[in-house]
């Protein structure tokens, strides 16, 4: 289940339809990593955060999925559903970068003393100045917690003894750690972040690296360069589907398909004609790469639902 998804296309409004709509305080649209205006938040790392309301949060297992663009490497938070109230009582989940650019993610479990959280840190200095990076984090259950930067699972630490997590009724943020008594400086982002998602239950190896093959620039950009003359319909398609492709000479093609993680799962060559009606099969549910080489070479992504 998908709880919130902010895109942030010029608002921060939740685009699940839960109506999780965020509340902006001071931080100002900007590009995002496609180059498109007013299509994701820059924060100033000193007052800027966006309240994100008291019901995004959900229960074990949680996923969370960003995109992130640092200025600067300090103790930072990019989201938390829930605070740390007046008596350093600790709720709800967060995930941070640190001081030495290791990427770390916490749950709490309403105590005050900083052991009753769980938390897995990086073993390696992952985060960088400059460039988009997507940040995802998988909080299946109590001593398992997965980090990936960029579609990569990312080795860490535990450190904590938290056996649960627990929640309050106040609001979660975006952009800053909140407390009652006023958020510590330092804990405020510095930079631009962007299609953030929460959903309620594990997200798949597949589904992960779609998240970042389909959200990184230079991917989309080679799609661009590669569909003009390919057309692909339905799209997605959960039975079968047509493809059609520039072919003038009837020239010989070899189509080939592959899953999210690069190994070919259809292969299908001595194709002459300019059209291929495509049947499933036993594909799984997911996205794929299509590839049509001979004479020319196209590409293009293709959704199985």
């Amino acid at each position: 289940m998908l709880v919130a998804y902010y895109p942030f296309n010029g608002n921060a409004i939740d685009e699940s339809g839960n109506g999780n709509d965020g509340t902006v305080y001071g931080a100002t649209l900007t590009s995002d990593r496609f180059g498109n205006d007013n299509s994701a938040y820059y924060f100033d790392g000193e007052e800027d955060y966006i309240t994100i309301g008291e019901n995004v949060k959900p229960p074990f297992p949680v996923s969370i999925s960003s995109w992130i663009y640092l200025n600067e490497i300090k103790i930072e938070c990019i989201i938390r559903n829930d605070k740390v109230d007046s008596g350093s009582y600790r709720y709800g989940l967060a995930i941070y970068i640190m001081s030495d650019g290791k990427i770390k993610a916490v749950y709490y479990e309403g105590f005050s003393a900083s052991w009753n959280r769980l938390g897995k840190e990086s073993n390696d200095s992952i985060a960088t100045i400059g460039g988009w990076h997507h940040y995802l984090v998988v909080f299946a259950e109590h001593m398992n917690i997965k980090l990936y930067w960029d579609g990569t699972e990312i080795e860490g630490e535990y450190d904590g003894t938290g056996s649960g997590m627990s929640y309050s009724s106040d609001i979660g943020t975006i952009g800053h750690f909140k407390t009652n008594t006023g958020p510590p400086p330092n804990r405020y982002f510095n930079g631009s972040i962007d299609d953030i998602r929460v959903y309620e239950r594990v997200l798949s190896e597949d589904e992960i690296n779609a998240l970042y093959i389909e959200g990184n620039p230079s991917f989309v950009d080679e799609l661009k360069q590669c569909t003009s003359n390919l057309k692909i319909y339905p799209n997605p398609f959960s039975s079968e589907t047509s493809i059609n492709f520039s072919n003038p000479n009837n020239s010989n093609y070899k189509l080939s398909i592959f899953n999210i993680s690069g190994n070919k799962v259809f292969e299908m060559d001595n194709i002459k004609s300019d059209k291929i009606e495509f049947k499933r099969g036993n594909l799984p549910e997911g996205v794929y790469m299509i590839e049509l080489k001979g004479e020319k070479v196209f590409r293009s992504k293709i959704v199985v639902k």
